[in-house]
């Protein structure tokens, strides 16, 4: 413990990043798994369209979080290449400021991650027509009820209620989309013997 309490103090700087960084990451992580409200005021835009893209819009991604997942890997970094690894001041805080870095880029990547979980993408079923599925259950003709039709829609494999307008079609059998009726699919058999 004597010898915990020395490194501290001949690192002071990595040593009050490194607590300070963990205690307030592990509690903002803690209060946001309790319910707590995600001060960040991060907003995820679709920046595949890069022509307009300002470079100040990368700092709309940071957070508390990232900000203390910073400061927790660059003190704990700090600290090890002093102590373990014996660098020079400047080759440790080169390294310290690199993984802090690392460690921010991951935290903003991962909350982008989980925030586009709870995305729901809006789609207009018409697109579909002419697309592939997979029946996911039986589905029955016209009239004798409904099956679901598994697709992938705006990245996302998504379920959708059918019905066939050719014959009874069994789960697992590849079907195409002929149209859209009452944001039910209408569908039939892909003739598995097509060349």
């Amino acid at each position: 413990m004597q010898n915990i309490i020395l490194i501290f103090q001949e690192h002071i700087a990595y040593s009050i990043m490194a607590c300070l960084g963990t205690i307030l990451y592990l509690f903002k992580l803690v209060s946001l798994f309790l319910g707590g409200n995600d001060d960040s005021g991060i907003e995820f835009h679709d920046i595949s369209n890069t022509s307009h893209w300002n470079p100040s819009e990368a700092f709309k991604h940071l957070s508390l979080q990232a900000i203390f997942a910073f400061l927790m890997g660059a003190g704990w970094m700090g600290l090890a290449c002093r102590e373990v690894w014996q660098l020079s001041a400047t080759s440790s805080l080169l390294i310290a400021t690199l993984f802090g870095l690392l460690m921010l880029l991951m935290t903003i990547f991962l909350a982008s991650k989980i925030r586009s979980l709870n995305h729901s993408s809006v789609y207009n079923l018409e697109n579909c027509k002419g697309n592939m599925g997979r029946a996911y259950t039986d589905i029955p003709l016209v009239g004798q009820g409904s099956g679901q039709v598994m697709m992938i829609v705006s990245g996302k494999q998504q379920l959708f209620p059918a019905i066939s307008i050719s014959t009874k079609i069994g789960a697992f059998t590849n079907v195409e989309i002929i149209s859209v009726s009452g944001g039910t699919l209408l569908v039939s058999p892909i003739n598995q013997n097509k060349e």
